[in-house]
């Protein structure tokens, strides 16, 4: 799944906006919008607990409009 959202947002015109980031300890959580070449990404929010370092777990959820 990432590797097509790295894909979709590496297409020309792509934007990003970050509108909100807490970070608790070893938990972040963001909360961003995006508008992209075939969609519109009105709300997304991600969660990450951290680990030694790296990202041991991961949540996104996002409410995608198509605008085709």
């Amino acid at each position: 799944m990432f590797t097509g959202l790295f894909a979709e947002f590496a297409k020309p015109g792509a934007s990003f906006n970050l509108t909100n980031m807490v970070i608790e300890g070893n938990v972040g959580y963001i909360v961003w919008n995006a508008e992209i070449a075939d969609n519109v990404y009105e709300l997304g929010t991600d969660t990450y607990v951290i680990d030694g370092g790296k990202i041991a777990v991961q949540t996104l959820a996002t409410k995608v409009i198509p605008k085709k």
